[in-house]
């Protein structure tokens, strides 16, 4: 399976010219607009450390030749993989932020493929395991006040917004298309609703339970939604 390969951040580890440019240009940039660093699948602190030393000796490197750049650029990671959750408390004390990469992390949590039609039906977004997981990640955050956001399809579908918002995510990324249907979610949504769904949520057992009560408490609060669009 490719997806379990040589790939993002084990890819740039491994090629580290190409990874030097990348993060050179990067950093010029920095000069000009806000820019943060995120390294894609980090599943371990080695990893991490490793590709934050590599910046620093592209940063020494600017500043040698005289060029400038933002010295304190934010740089955090994405949480794509179990082993990165399951560390999260311990990552959580060296990264700047996080951004949790629901697609595959749903997918290596389930162990299934997204793209292979033979398990796809296995690939479930309210899946009682991928809701703890986002909780765990959420509060290793919260406890050392670091920012986390969340980007992936479930958090473009609006029934799994009141979710996400209660269980502490106020950052989304979503496709462009997605947005208006999301903002009319979130207009509709009270904070106090928000943590009683997500904490429903959470005690249910199965995937097909959780989106079926999401589903319902989204026609609730939105049910002028349109429901062929989005889902």
């Amino acid at each position: 399976n490719p997806m379990l390969g040589l790939r993002s951040i084990r890819l740039s580890l491994r090629s580290t010219g190409m990874f030097k440019r990348q993060l050179r240009a990067i950093l010029r940039a920095s000069v000009r607009g806000n820019v943060r660093i995120m390294f894609p699948l980090v599943s371990s602190l080695l990893e991490f450390r490793q590709a934050k030393m590599i910046l620093m000796d592209v940063m020494e490197d600017l500043e040698e030749e005289g060029l400038p750049f933002q010295r304190n650029i934010p740089v955090g990671m994405m949480v794509e993989v179990p082993s990165a959750v399951i560390l999260a408390p311990e990552f959580a004390k060296e990264v700047d932020f996080f951004s949790i990469g629901t697609n595959d992390l749903i997918q290596y949590t389930l162990a299934c493929d997204r793209s292979d039609p033979t398990v796809a039906n296995l690939y479930r977004s309210g899946d009682p395991s991928i809701l703890r997981l986002i909780q765990m990640v959420v509060q290793a955050a919260d406890k050392h006040k670091k920012p986390v956001n969340v980007c992936g399809q479930m958090s473009s579908e609006p029934r799994f917004i009141p979710l996400l918002i209660g269980l502490g995510l106020i950052s989304l990324c979503a496709r462009p298309q997605a947005i208006p249907r999301l903002k009319e979610v979130v207009r509709s949504l009270s904070m106090t609703d928000a943590i009683r769904i997500a904490q429903h949520a959470l005690s249910l057992d199965l995937a097909r339970d959780v989106e079926h009560y999401l589903q319902g408490e989204l026609v609730r609060l939105c049910p002028d939604l349109d429901e062929g669009s989005g889902f």
